[in-house]
């Protein structure tokens, strides 16, 4: 082996073994000035809103996850041990008590019915209803934002892909008021 590549292998080497990666631990901007109730996060980036209809960025859904309730949540058991609990096919009620699934019409695939919980209010002390419910959900359909997650839901519900798709309609709106309806406390 000519000198150049053992220089060359010995140099590399050298920078690997040097390289020590260091874990820098946040100290307070000021001494005192977190309390023992707060904590400090440290995430991606700022979150791009805090509107869960406009929401497709993990930093946005990581601060909406902790703000708002969804219909259920997983109902992931963390001591089942790495197979058991990373599982996503388990679920428990939050704002939504019971949910079935009942076939639909063509080109649809499912009905699903969500019975509202009893009790909900927001901070203002209003009462949480079935309609409040449909409006987000037509909320969030309506916004179909560009590179957005509203087209997981068109498909299912409505059988297309997005509200900007050329073959839309005029009555797009009526067919989104349609796909998602309540009654008194579904």
């Amino acid at each position: 082996m000519d000198k150049k590549m053992l220089s060359l292998i010995l140099f590399a080497f050298l920078l690997i073994s040097g390289y020590v990666p260091i874990a820098v631990a946040h100290n307070a901007p000021f001494p005192g000035s977190y309390s023992t109730d707060s904590a400090v996060v440290d995430t991606i980036r700022e979150p791009e809103t805090l509107d869960p209809a406009w929401c497709y960025d993990t930093a946005s859904g990581e601060v909406i996850f902790n703000v708002y309730e969804t219909m259920f949540l997983y109902d992931v058991v963390y001591t089942d041990g790495p197979y058991k609990a990373g599982k996503m096919d388990r679920f428990k009620p939050s704002l939504a008590t019971v949910w079935a699934w009942t076939p639909g019409p063509a080109p649809y695939t499912k009905t699903v019915t969500f019975t509202i919980r009893s009790g909900v209010t927001f901070h203002d002390g209003a009462t949480l209803t079935s309609a409040d419910v449909e409006y987000s959900w037509e909320r969030w359909m309506v916004q179909d934002r560009d590179g957005g997650p509203q087209w997981m839901i068109y498909y299912p519900l409505m059988g297309i892909y997005t509200a900007k798709d050329p073959t839309s309609d005029p009555y797009f709106g009526d067919k989104i008021n349609n796909a998602v309806t309540s009654t008194a406390n579904t």
